[in-house]
């Protein structure tokens, strides 16, 4: 491989080692011999991570269910010398049985002006929306011309989010209090099986999905 930098990821289907998995049937010896052995001989090594690195469930529900590192990101020392911060993350897993992977090449920093905005559909089909839009778009302005028409949609979104928050809430806070819940949830259920658990772990996650879907 030379002295390039050199970063691997995906789905290898290959643990290092027994502690990568938890439930399911053991993975055959010989496979994670090769696996490690591959690695050493290319020179890569993990990329430090955070998140549930058990990147890979089953989907199987109670005692049947399975969690497995198959997903991994893999350097060598040229790339750790030259990206000193580079670090992998693992993010929620929501429709597919992977989680999503992002690797961060600087330090973390903070972001600063205004918060994004985001339509919600929820919105449509309730009785106050378009009466918002509408009391807000046909405000009488002094403005003319190109400024009236970049004041306007400004205007209606200033007018929006008030009238979101106002109407149902922080949905963006619900969701992540709610994330952070079925994560913590599925970490128990990954020390060991428990069905109160498990019972809370299914409810949180369609009362998820409902909350992701307005």
């Amino acid at each position: 491989m030379g002295d390039h930098p050199w970063l691997v990821v995906g789905d290898f289907n290959s643990i290092r080692n027994d502690s990568e998995r938890i439930g399911g049937n053991p993975r055959p010896l010989g496979s994670m011999t090769d696996f490690n052995n591959c690695l050493d001989q290319c020179g890569l090594f993990d990329l430090s991570s955070g998140g549930n690195q058990m990147s890979w469930c089953n989907g199987h529900e109670g005692s049947f269910r399975s969690w497995i590192k198959l997903d991994r990101v893999v350097i060598n020392n040229a790339f750790s010398s030259q990206f000193l911060f580079a670090q992998l993350e693992y993010l929620r897993r929501k429709s597919f049985d992977h989680c999503p992977m992002v690797v961060h090449f600087d330090r973390p920093h903070t972001s600063y002006g205004p918060s994004p905005f985001w339509f919600q559909n929820m919105w449509c089909s309730h009785e106050g929306f378009f009466a918002c839009v509408e009391e807000a778009w046909n405000r009488p302005d002094s403005t003319r011309g190109l400024l009236k028409l970049a004041i306007h949609p400004k205007r209606t979104k200033m007018a929006l989010s008030a009238w979101n928050k106002n109407t149902f809430g922080l949905v963006e806070v619900i969701v992540k209090d709610l994330e952070t819940w079925l994560e913590n949830l599925e970490h128990q259920l990954q020390l060991g099986y428990s069905e109160e658990v498990e019972a809370e772990f299914l409810v949180t996650k369609i009362e998820l999905q409902l909350w992701e879907n307005r």
